[in-house]
């Protein structure tokens, strides 16, 4: 996947990235952390059934690369991702869902609908959103 990272490293926005990690189960209280890295939260512990990974600020190749390894993610969905001219649009694969759509949100400063790119992936006890 490092062609990825060449193909996209001029166009990384330098924001700030903000991951959460929330980990719960039916017995279990839900967990909810911010992590500083992929490494503390990758792979999923799996002592929670579920786990859900946001990342907010998801324009920078190198996290969505290392969480792509982690997953197994096909490269031309992390393209996808990094996009955020993608059209909405599902794609069901092998051990994932990925799902693309545009959340709408109302800019008062300008009095207008502004539309965000968010991004799912959807597999076996673990959701990963980007936005």
């Amino acid at each position: 996947m490092l062609f990825l990272f060449f193909l996209y490293k001029n166009q990384t926005k330098l924001e700030k990235l903000n991951l959460t990690l929330f980990e719960y189960g039916l017995d279990l209280p839900v967990h909810e952390r911010e992590v500083q890295s992929i490494a503390e939260c990758l792979p999923f512990d799996p002592q929670f059934p579920v786990s859900w990974l946001n990342v907010d600020g998801s324009h920078q190749a190198e996290i969505l690369e290392e969480i792509g390894n982690q997953l197994d993610i096909h490269p031309l969905i992390l393209e996808d991702i990094l996009d955020p001219g993608q059209r909405p649009k599902l794609d069901v694969l092998d051990h994932y869902i990925f799902i693309e759509i545009n959340m709408l949100l109302w800019n008062q400063d300008h009095a207008r609908i502004e539309a965000e790119q968010v991004s799912m992936l959807l597999g076996k006890n673990y959701l990963v959103t980007f936005q």
